[in-house]
This record gives C-alpha cells, sequence and structure tokens, in this order.
C-alpha cells in the first residue's frame, strides 16, 4: 500500500523537475490503478454479487456524466458570439458603465 501511494508522488516529482508530456498520462494511470484495487479489494466488490458491481458501474457511468457536463461548460466559455472571452475574470462581464 505505501507503494502505491508513493508512485504519484514520484511521478510529481518527475514532472516539477523537468519531465515529460508523458508524465500526465502516467499519472492518470497510476491513479485509475489505485483506484480499481480500492474499490475492488478494500471494498470487497470482487467477491459481491452481480448486483453489486451493475451499482458500481452505474456510479462509474453517472460520474462520467457528470465530468462531461463540466467539461463541456467550461471548455465551450468564449465561444458564443457577442460575449467577452475570459468572462470570469473579475471586472471584465458585464462591461462597466460610465
Amino acid at each position: 500500500m505505501l507503494f502505491q501511494l508513493g508512485c504519484p508522488a514520484g511521478r510529481n516529482a518527475c514532472a516539477t523537475f523537468g519531465g515529460t508530456a508523458s508524465n500526465a498520462a502516467a499519472a492518470f494511470t497510476i491513479a485509475l490503478l489505485k483506484m480499481l484495487l480500492v474499490i475492488l479489494y478494500c471494498m470487497h466488490v470482487r467477491f459481491k454479487a452481480p448486483l453489486t458491481w451493475i451499482f458500481v458501474a452505474a456510479g462509474f457511468i453517472w460520474l462520467m456524466i457528470m465530468v462531461d457536463l463540466t467539461l463541456s461548460d467550461y471548455l465551450s466559455r468564449g465561444a458564443v458570439p457577442g460575449v467577452p472571452d475570459k468572462s470570469w475574470k473579475h471586472g471584465a462581464w458585464p462591461a462597466p458603465t460610465k
């Protein structure tokens, strides 16, 4: 377990001190593996009935829907004509009146 906790710390140190673009992919892979180990063994899902697996899968599908909706909102900001870009900055929107 300590090894699993130490891997992301090592990847972060590598990214901070001049790592490559593959650091993010490696960090996400390590995080995914840790998540699977926690769910399968620490939460004892691996040895449960198929109905438990269905609810676990439904939870992940719901999480992906929420991440998709959040990212679609965030990434589409500034794409609407007539709305100033970076409207999240303080004082940038609405336009100050004189």
